[in-house]
């Protein structure tokens, strides 16, 4: 009996040891939304990927009329993300903890404005897309986007006309913007997720926007 108890117990510790295991080798996902009081305009998205002390994280942003400098306070340490931040679609790692993540705040700061969030755990729809303000596109156009968190399509919202972009698993991960004259000029783009039932998530990191790109076609 005593050298099957032993064996219970060794199966016992053997068993909470890969189950610890496989829990430090898991990932948990974080988000945070970024907006500004002074100006709706100015907003950004940042997602991150917490593995073990690593987080691998995204930033996207748009509205901002001047460099754009990213940061993260994780408990006592106030960490630069980028800065300035090149483009509007930055990925990085930094040293991370969970209790150092939650809550903590980012923001982003220019000469002309700013934007905050806090940092939540757990994804939710969100859709970030690698396009930035005054950009100049020849249509047809790729774009590269990033969807977490949501399984649908993605669809092109602007005062003229909707397109469906096709659905958040295309590979590779680009939207092709069409070769439509409706499309072509200065414009403001708003790209949001869609259900396949057709409903939108309501919360504002499912939707991406990006002012004054300029669009032209090819007849």
């Amino acid at each position: 009996m005593g050298a099957k108890r032993a064996a219970v117990a060794l199966a016992c510790v053997a068993g909470g040891a890969a189950a610890a295991s496989a829990v430090a080798g898991s990932s948990t996902a974080v988000h945070a939304p970024l907006t500004s009081a002074a100006d709706p305009r100015v907003q950004g998205t940042f997602v991150g990927e917490l593995a073990g002390r690593t987080l691998s994280w995204r930033l996207t942003f748009a509205g901002f009329d001047a460099p754009v400098a990213a940061r993260i306070r994780l408990g006592a340490r106030q960490v630069t993300l980028c800065a300035p931040c090149h483009g509007s679609w930055m990925t990085g790692r930094t040293p991370a903890t969970a209790y150092g993540l939650r809550g903590a705040p980012v923001e982003l700061r220019s000469p002309t404005g700013s934007a905050r969030g806090v940092v939540s755990f757990g994804p939710v729809p969100t859709l970030q897309v690698g396009l930035t303000d005054g950009a100049s596109l020849h249509l047809p156009a790729s774009v590269p986007f990033a969807v977490t968190g949501f399984v649908g399509h993605v669809v092109l919202v602007t005062a003229r006309q909707t397109y469906d972009l096709g659905t958040t698993t295309r590979t590779p991960r680009m939207l092709i913007l069409p070769d439509d004259k409706r499309l072509t000029g200065k414009r403001d783009l708003t790209f949001v997720l869609v259900r396949p039932d057709g409903s939108r998530p309501a919360n504002r990191e499912s939707r991406a926007r990006v002012y004054g790109v300029l669009l032209a076609g090819r007849r």
